[in-house]
């Protein structure tokens, strides 16, 4: 028996298959190549940018005023979260996510920018991570993603270990829920009262309801940077906190990315719910070296085609960095240099 091949069938999926290879080639293959290079020397720093396409790029020379960039980070990934979350939303409106899915997004995010000293941390493993790297944690950082941690490293006091740790110069970044609201003693989830106060000597914390902000922060850092994300969950209101700095997008005092100084350490918290624009800025800020105490010193934007090019900024002082990276809004390349 012979089928009569209906000819519109036929292309529609061959159509099909030329998406899928493109999607394909765009997302998982390397047809484009880039880099970039950066030599330091008395008062300057030269660099080139290289492309084997058509891409604009940007050189973003930061000053740190002598604070040590992240050059590592843990993230937590808690094996208990679902036996929790449903007591923790209801209490404080904490966002869901897969924590594996997710923190393999933020992995990648940062392996294309050229960060890859990432590693993952259960409940059971996170207090000896954080033992391990005490007596100098300067450069070492830590991502939480879960409404609680366990009550090892964090109990609600000042003595407790996720503290000691930051207070010696730790790095903590935080997403999805309210800072510290939470800790988790064997089957029971605590309540922290004052934990707002304890992080950062208020109350700053914007709830968990979903609000956009409507102001870019008028520092330099959002168009430097490219920051994306607005949504305001869990954001911080940086006016009221000393030594805060906000980037992102703000409204009324709350931003979507502010550092805050803790003793020697500094906390960075993320709001808004999980999405790729939430990753993209989490990318933004830890593979460049953004520190509380970043200044930019110099932009210098441009545009690479089919090749390299070079270029040279003026360094003001010692122990700065240069981020580099191409793409534009759709960045594809991204790279640290600290001086």
């Amino acid at each position: 028996m012979r089928y009569k091949v209906d000819l519109v069938v036929v292309l529609a999926l061959a159509l099909c298959a030329v998406v899928v290879v493109g999607e394909y080639c765009t997302y998982y293959s390397d047809i484009h190549e880039y880099g970039s290079t950066a030599t330091w020397s008395d008062g300057r720093v030269d660099y080139t940018v290289s492309s084997s396409g058509s891409d604009v790029f940007s050189a973003i020379l930061l000053e740190n005023d002598g604070r040590k960039p992240v050059t590592d980070l843990c993230i937590f990934v808690d094996e208990g979260y679902m036996g929790h979350y449903a007591e923790a939303h209801g209490l404080s409106g904490a966002v869901y996510l897969d924590q594996e899915y997710y923190a393999k997004q933020v992995r990648e995010a940062l392996r294309f920018r050229g960060f890859s000293e990432v590693i993952q941390c259960s409940s059971s493993e996170l207090s000896d991570h954080l033992r391990s790297t005490l007596s100098d944690p300067s450069g070492h950082a830590l991502m939480i993603m879960s409404y609680s941690l366990p009550s090892e490293v964090y109990d609600g006091t000042d003595g407790c270990l996720l503290l000691e740790w930051m207070s010696e110069g730790g790095t903590l970044y935080w997403l999805g829920s309210e800072v510290g609201r939470f800790y988790t003693d064997g089957s029971s989830l605590v309540e922290v009262s004052g934990n707002q106060e304890l992080f950062f000597g208020v109350r700053c914390i914007h709830d968990g309801s979903m609000e956009v902000a409507d102001t870019k922060v008028d520092n330099g850092f959002t168009d430097a940077f490219r920051f994306k994300n607005s949504s305001l969950q869990f954001a911080l209101d940086s006016s009221v906190i000393d030594g805060a700095i906000s980037m992102g997008y703000s409204l009324d005092g709350y931003s979507s990315i502010v550092f805050v100084p803790f003793r020697s350490g500094q906390i960075c918290v993320f709001s808004g719910n999980f999405d790729v624009n939430q990753i993209d800025d989490i990318g933004q800020v830890i593979a460049s070296g953004l520190t509380v105490d970043s200044e930019i010193s110099c932009v210098q934007d441009g545009k690479v085609v089919r090749g390299t090019i070079e270029g040279s900024i003026d360094v003001p002082r010692a122990g700065c960095t240069l981020y580099i990276y191409t793409g534009g809004f759709y960045m594809n390349h991204g790279e640290a240099f600290h001086g």
